[in-house]
């Protein structure tokens, strides 16, 4: 069971306790400055409550507004590092040009923790809890 924890404008984030997992979803585009501000809730949140897994729905997302990879990636992967978190399963999204950028920004960061995508929120929670016993 799913416990809202964040929402803003288009973007929520839901806790289950018992999988140890964070939902993230995005229902419109995602901009630059409520990017990094949910970045950091995520972080805050997985760090607090020992998060091991991240389900990112993008399915309803599209639009990217600005994209600056470099620093978001030293960030992100910096940050993952000291926490419990081991697999990220995404949901992706059907816009064509938003998938390219967050797969770019994806393979040119260097994740410590296993990673795959999906098109079914249902698909993506099965991997995140084949190796969880849950």
């Amino acid at each position: 069971m799913y416990f809202t924890l964040y929402e803003r404008d288009t973007v929520k984030i839901e806790f289950d306790e018992n999988r140890k997992l964070l939902k993230l979803s995005w229902f419109d585009h995602a901009i630059d400055n409520i990017f990094m501000e949910v970045i950091k809730e995520m972080y805050r949140l997985t760090v607090d409550l020992g998060i091991e897994l991240w389900l990112l729905d993008a399915s309803h997302a599209f639009g990217v507004k600005t994209w600056d990879n470099n620093w978001k990636c030293e960030v992100v992967t910096s940050a993952l590092a000291n926490t419990k978190l081991r697999k990220i399963a995404r949901v992706v999204s059907q816009d064509i040009a938003y998938e390219a950028k967050i797969n770019a920004f994806s393979d040119a960061c260097i994740f410590n923790v296993k990673k795959q995508f999906f098109t079914t929120e249902e698909s993506a929670c099965n991997w995140l809890l084949q190796e969880n016993g849950a």
